[in-house]
């Protein structure tokens, strides 16, 4: 009799493996499309004290290989996609009619080849006055539109950084969990946070002996340990001249990360506003300052037709700090054209030496530490971050494909594939159908041997 009812238990337990299978295998098919979802499967040993088979948990499909190569590709993937798009928004903005110097400078020097021919016309000389102040409208736009990339590259950090730490609160909460008992839903989304976080700040992550996961951004600064997590701040930092600088936050240590992220939209970000963006701002000031001052130096030595001596035609700051978006027409000259000094000093009224020496300045390489012509800098400057954008929209798409890679590596691993999970589903219907029939073959003895007794 305690055969028989051993028996009837082994039955059973081969239909709990059954039920727990077919679990899995609907809770597989209903996040087909779950991002991070790892496929799973029943774990099923033999019974050693009343035989048959058992279901003991659940096997989730990883590889910790991959999943920290998929890391390593969100955190490059991230740099790479908010260089290009700051860049690319700086290149548009640059490039727009109202911001374009290499246009403004042209329409300047084209003004005073008119003028040329009769420097004695009211109209000839508004209209050079007119292209001086829409050069200075055109070197204060690109100014701002520099600056305000800056500001917006700055924010979105700051904002992200406050994404950073709800990530790390995360895996340090799965943590937690895991270490109380191993559930396969939570170490997805433990993964998946850890992916999303890599895709912010760059870093490493590994798990543990213990199984706790361990992230650590690039100088070995720790974000995630275990079940602690830091927090990551964003302060206005006066030797940043007010942007933010990046600190890691655990209790009362503090340390700066600034400039030690090793990948991730926030390092993109911080790379975009600390260098490109910086340089060309940089880069337009110097622009804007040696123009000016070499206008200035060929206007002074002039004279207006009524023989005064040439005035200051642009108000320009003392260095070149600052000075596109300072550079100013000069007022005076603003107000009455008459005052151009388009001749030589004692040459008269209609003399156009003074007009021939402006114009002398277009040819000369005044800029660029001497290397090239106002023009040709204008032209540089702009080209330099067209192409910095172009190379930074390679490297995206190349970190793109690498993580399409990535990602097809991972279906055959731990994605789920419905035909397979249907073929499943059929050899758990088959086992069931062979546990029945088991059982009924039991219950039949047992009925025997009960009539019998």
């Amino acid at each position: 009799m305690t055969g028989l009812m051993g028996l009837l238990d082994m039955g059973a337990a081969a239909f709990g493996a059954h039920t727990a299978g077919v679990s899995i295998v609907g809770n597989n098919i209903a996040n087909v499309a779950t991002e991070g979802y790892s496929r799973q499967s029943v774990i099923l040993n033999a019974d050693t004290l009343i035989g048959g088979v058992r279901a003991d948990g659940v096997l989730r499909a990883e590889s910790h290989l991959l999943s920290g190569r998929e890391r390593d590709a969100a955190g490059s993937l991230g740099y790479s996609q908010s260089t290009s798009s700051a860049l690319l928004d700086l290149d548009g903005q640059l490039a727009l009619g109202d911001r374009n110097v290499v246009d403004a400078l042209a329409t300047f020097f084209g003004d005073l080849v008119d003028l040329s021919s009769a420097p004695l016309d009211p109209s000839l000389r508004q209209q050079v006055v007119l292209g001086a102040r829409g050069l200075t409208d055109a070197f204060r736009s690109a100014a701002v539109a520099t600056e305000d990339a800056i500001s917006r590259s700055d924010d979105r950090a700051a904002t992200m950084v406050g994404q950073a730490t709800e990530l790390a609160s995360q895996i340090a909460a799965a943590n937690r969990s895991l270490a109380g008992k191993y559930d396969p839903t939570i170490a997805d989304q433990r993964d998946l946070a850890a992916q999303r976080l890599s895709q912010l700040i760059g870093g490493t992550a590994r798990i543990d002996p213990d199984g706790n996961m361990r992230f650590v951004v690039d100088g070995g600064v720790v974000v995630v340990d275990g079940p602690r997590a830091a927090t990551l701040e964003a302060t206005p930092d006066p030797a940043l001249g007010g942007l933010m600088r990046i600190d890691v936050v655990d209790g009362t240590h503090r340390e700066d990360v600034t400039t030690r992220l090793d990948g991730g939209h926030i390092a993109g970000e911080l790379a975009f506003r600390d260098g490109a963006a910086v340089q060309t701002l940089q880069r337009l000031d110097t622009l804007a300052f040696d123009f000016a001052t070499a206008l200035n130096t060929a206007h002074q030595s002039s004279a207006a037709p009524d023989g005064t001596t040439g005035l200051d035609l642009f108000d320009v700051p003392a260095t070149a700090d600052g000075a596109a978006g300072l550079l100013a027409v000069n007022a005076t000259i603003e107000n009455d054209p008459s005052l151009l000094a388009t001749g030589a000093v004692g040459g008269g009224p209609g003399d156009t030496n003074g007009l021939l020496a402006m114009l002398d300045l277009r040819e000369q390489p005044l800029a660029g530490a001497g290397q090239r012509t106002f023009v040709n800098e204008a032209i540089g400057m702009m080209a330099s971050v067209g192409s910095q954008a172009q190379q930074a929209t390679g490297a995206y798409s190349l970190e793109t494909a690498r993580a399409d890679v990535l990602a097809s590596m991972r279906d055959p691993l731990a994605g789920v594939s419905l035909e397979e999970e249907m073929v499943r589903l059929s050899q758990l219907q088959r086992s069931a159908e062979a546990a029945s029939t088991f059982i009924s073959t039991i219950d039949e003895m047992l009925a025997r041997l009960i009539a019998t007794l």
